[in-house]
Formats: structure tokens, sequence, C-alpha cells
């Protein structure tokens, strides 16, 4: 595919996107066309692996120029170990089971960071699965501030069974009261292993859900899955 057009229903053109690829069938660039004068582009970046490394959305002829460019690296397994934002100068690290040697229990020291493992983390397998990643805040004398942890839980088949996630307040002055909390999407799976219930959930405290007076449910979500099809149908949604 090399381009798509948009109109509306008096044949005015809307939108045309284009897309440029690689001679490895990469995707090199996507210009988009509000107007016959307007464009913005982004450009894409492999490494030898063809794996994405950096993502330029920019306008051409326009100061600043650049909308967003992320930057990413990889590990030796094909997994996605920082996202940088390049513009804003803010960075996600992301941490995966494998690098934590199963016999001592340590993690690689090249991480980012090494996860702080307790009963909410469950114990830790040795499967290639993401743990845990930290968006973290520009550089300032050499350190980043934390803005945010998410966490994942697996059951024993390997489904993901709890995101976990803390936002940590940078600010001036007392933290707003949803800084306090936790939040929590708890996902429930049949018995044939399809998806069944994602309860969003938060309460203060810990990880672990240690003050039960302060947990809230904000919402349920049941899923239908029609096995002929291989696809989620419907969905019955209760807000609290």
């Amino acid at each position: 595919m090399t381009e798509i057009i948009h109109y509306d229903a008096s044949d005015n053109r809307l939108l045309r996107i284009a897309y440029t690829w690689n001679l490895d069938n990469t995707l090199a660039e996507r210009l988009e066309h509000v107007t016959q004068n307007d464009a913005v582009e982004v450009r894409f970046t492999y490494d030898n692996r063809k794996r994405l490394i950096r993502e330029k959305r920019y306008i051409p002829d326009m100061v600043p120029a650049v909308l967003y460019e992320l930057a990413y690296t990889y590990d030796q397994l094909g997994n996605r170990v920082t996202k940088h934002d390049v513009v804003n100068d803010v960075q996600t690290c992301y941490v995966y089971d494998i690098s934590r040697d199963p016999a001592t229990g340590q993690w690689d020291p090249s991480l980012c960071f090494a996860p702080t493992l307790d009963s909410a983390t469950g114990p830790v397998t040795h499967n290639n699965r993401l743990v845990e990643y930290r968006v973290l805040g520009p550089e300032s004398g050499g350190n980043r501030d934390l803005w945010r942890t998410v966490r994942y839980v697996y059951t024993n088949r390997g489904d993901v069974a709890h995101i976990l996630l803390k936002d940590e307040w940078t600010g001036q002055g007392q933290a707003p009261p949803e800084y306090d909390r936790y939040y929590a999407l708890r996902l429930v799976y049949s018995a044939q292993g399809t998806l069944w219930l994602a309860v969003s959930e938060n309460w203060e405290g810990h990880w672990t859900w240690t003050n039960t007076n302060t947990h809230a449910a904000e919402y349920v979500r049941e899923f239908r899955y029609d096995a002929p099809r291989h696809m989620y149908v419907w969905h019955c949604l209760v807000s609290f």
C-alpha cells in the first residue's frame, strides 16, 4: 500500500496519506496531507535487525519543526528496554523477568532500575515477561524524577492477572489525593482461558492493597468470546 485518500460526501478530499517503503519492506516515511500545501511527515529508522529505533514526526518549513521524536533501544532478545521522548526528555524503562538470575535473585546491573519484588508482584518467573516499567522525568543534575511505575502480575498460565499503577507527585506543595492511591486493572479468565472480567479498582496504602477501607471499584466489564469467529463480540459494563 502506498496511498490512502479520504473524501467527504461531496467528494472533497479530507486527508491523503502516502507511504514510502524501504527495500526490506519496513516503512520509511508516512506523509500526511490535510490540504494540498499542508504536510506532516513521519520518518522511521531501524537497526540491522529491522527493529524501530527512531520515530520522528515533523512539519517541513516550520520552526520548531519537530512535533515529537521517539528513540528506542532493545535487548538481545528483541525486548524494548527504553523509550526516550527526545523533545520532552522523558524516558521510559522496561524490565523483563529474563533479566533476573533465578539462582541468585539478582537483576542485571545494566538495567535502568531493579524492580522491588513483594507479594503484589508474585513469584518472578524466567519466561521473558514484562515485569515492570517506569516513566522518568527530564534529567536534572544527572538524575531523573520518577513519574510513574507500572507492574505486571501473571497467572500460572502466563496470562496477565493484574496491571498495577502508581503515579508520583513531583510538583510543589501537598500532593493531590489521587497521588496517594494505587490503581489496578484486574483480569479474570474463563476455564477455557478467554478473558471473562476486567475490574478497575484503586486503594490507598501499598501495592498489596493493605488498607481495605479505602478500596474502590470503578467498573467491571464482562466479555463474551465468540469461539467460531475467534473474537470478543460483546461486553457488559457496570460502573460504580
